[in-house]
């Protein structure tokens, strides 16, 4: 029977329970959940780093004024550094991620640290889009 870890406590068994016999409030995921888990953050992280890697690429080509046709940027150098700061929080948003998913895959288990992280990321993205509310 594959061994279940608990999503609070971190304690392990190969018992049959639905919660966690040791903190009695935590729910049981196997170690195969967590690594197919693992998988699919690995392809979200991907999927993440590509788009921004695009956009990034767009972004700095209308920047530099090599848009093709009628694209360019014409906003202020403040409008600039936001953009670039959205675009990098995204960005370290899937390398996160993809770190993530592949300790999920590895070790079949949960990493706080690096969920920690994802909460940071996160209160960032509320930051930034409080600030585009804010300059609206």
């Amino acid at each position: 029977m594959d061994e279940k870890i608990c999503v609070k406590c971190n304690f392990m068994t190969t018992e049959d329970v639905p919660n966690c016999p040791q903190c009695r409030t935590g729910k049981l995921q196997s170690r195969s959940t967590l690594r197919v888990l693992g998988g699919v953050l690995i392809a979200l992280g991907l999927v993440l780093i590509g788009i921004m890697s695009v956009v990034a690429i767009f972004v700095v080509g209308a920047m530099a004024g090599n848009g093709k046709g009628n694209t360019r940027f014409t906003g202020s150098e403040t409008d600039m550094m936001f953009m670039v700061s959205v675009i990098g929080v995204v960005f370290m948003f899937g390398v996160a991620t993809l770190v993530a998913g592949l300790w999920h895959l590895i070790f079949g288990r949960r990493n706080k640290f690096l969920i920690w992280i994802m909460f940071g990321l996160g209160a960032l993205f509320f930051i930034a889009g409080q600030m585009v509310e804010f300059m609206d």
